[in-house]
């Protein structure tokens, strides 16, 4: 798929960036870690695109974290995934992914939050990983897709720098 799209639009796929905002940072992540997923899983897919960075912005980044946290997110977690791929399915799981991650939050945001993104931090830096951590102040769940916010503004400031 990648190898049309490359063609196409003349992408230069030697320096891919993935970004996803909440449950979408977790599959930023997932995606970013998928080289190592067991060669017989049903997840796995052939060829799978070199990834060279993440951003996830307010992302799920521990769905064993969030499976319990609220009852919503145990609902949403197990329609996502079933039990038995559970760790395959989990950033956590596969650390170190040998990228440079950065995760950004806001402090305010309830819906992830700042203290999951910190933990992962502290386990993927434990593996061996590149991470960095951005708290943006007074920012809740949403301002990172919204132009015009400090937090958006931070999101793009930090999709720059990974091509300095």
């Amino acid at each position: 798929m990648f190898a049309n799209l490359r063609k196409k639009y003349h992408l230069n796929l030697k320096q891919t960036l993935i970004i996803g905002f909440s449950s979408g940072g977790h599959l930023a992540l997932w995606a970013a870690s998928r080289y190592k997923i067991h060669k017989n899983s049903v997840l796995i897919r052939k060829n799978p695109i070199s990834i060279h960075g993440v951003v996830s912005l307010a992302g799920v980044c521990d769905l064993k974290y969030f499976q319990n946290y609220d009852p919503e997110c145990r609902e949403i977690i197990t329609k996502l995934v079933n039990y038995t791929h559970y760790d395959e399915a989990c950033p956590t799981a596969f650390l170190p992914l040998n990228i440079k991650q950065i995760l950004i939050g806001g402090d305010l945001d309830q819906d992830v939050p700042i203290e999951t993104l910190k933990a992962y931090e502290k386990d993927a830096k434990r593996a061996g990983d590149i991470i960095e951590v951005h708290v943006v102040r007074d920012a809740g769940h949403f301002e990172f897709v919204v132009p015009g916010t400090d937090a958006h503004q931070k999101t793009v400031d930090e999709i720059r720098k990974f091509y300095r």
